[in-house]
């Protein structure tokens, strides 16, 4: 695995775990 590839699999992790969280600015 390159940096390049494990970046993106660390960036979609997050983006997926903001997504499960819902999102909601008021309860951060």
């Amino acid at each position: 695995m390159t940096i390049f590839v494990i970046s993106i699999f660390i960036l979609a992790a997050v983006i997926a775990a903001v997504y499960l969280v819902g999102f909601t600015p008021g309860e951060v």
